[in-house]
């Protein structure tokens, strides 16, 4: 709920050109960093987008929040909570992914899908370890 109101929140004060990225995080993090229980991030993240995008219907006014998957379960949201309605839409999703599962599961649901190395530094400048740097609105290209 916290993120798809801010998605909102935010499309609507950027002329609804925000986008929400997601991603997983590794097990060590999960469990060790925030002290939360892991589960497979592919099944988990498809219930979490799932569950954005009806929150964001509900605050369109579309029908009730009423999100039941198997990680998260919504159905309250009274109107004084409702945040205000804009004419931007919805905000864009985009996921990061590691492994085919991810990569392949969440994909009807999102705008973009990101992959990343998780063991080298590939498609990163050699000198700075920075990812190379591409003008907004112009094609990464191999020279990039």
């Amino acid at each position: 709920m916290i993120a798809a109101g801010l998605a909102w929140e935010i499309a609507g004060n950027s002329g609804g050109r925000f986008r929400l990225g997601l991603g997983s995080q590794v097990k060590a993090h999960v469990e060790r960093r925030y002290g939360m229980l892991y589960g497979p991030p592919g099944p988990r993240m498809r219930d979490y987008i799932r569950a954005v995008k009806d929150c964001v219907a509900a605050f369109r006014g579309d029908r009730p929040l009423e999100h039941d998957g198997p990680y998260y379960a919504m159905s309250l949201l009274p109107d004084p909570w409702r945040p205000p309605c804009h004419e931007y839409g919805d905000a864009k999703v985009d996921v990061s992914a590691v492994g085919p599962w991810t990569a392949s599961s969440p994909t009807a649901s999102t705008s973009i899908l990101f992959t990343r190395p998780t063991t080298s530094n590939t498609g990163c400048s050699p000198r700075s370890g920075q990812a190379p740097h591409v003008p907004v609105g112009q094609r990464p290209t191999s020279t990039s």
